[in-house]
């Protein structure tokens, strides 16, 4: 698994590409590698979801596709 975002993002959030990263949400959180493409718009993460064992699923509520994310840099 991995979690895709902008470079300038990144470099924002002292955040360098393969570093680990923590996505949390209200409903749960995953900590998985960045991955930085300047193909994801600023302020968006892109993460795949055929990694079930990542907890990608942990971030959503029932029935939503798209949620809203806090990105950290993981202790």
């Amino acid at each position: 698994a991995f979690v895709e975002i902008n470079p300038l993002d990144a470099e924002q959030l002292g955040i360098g590409d393969a570093d680990p990263v923590r996505v949390s949400s209200p409903a749960g959180s995953f900590v998985a590698p960045a991955k930085l493409s300047s193909g994801v718009e600023r302020g968006k993460l892109v993460s795949p979801v055929n990694f079930p064992d990542a907890g990608i699923y942990r971030l959503f509520r029932e029935n939503t596709t798209v949620c809203r994310v806090k990105l950290t840099i993981p202790e």
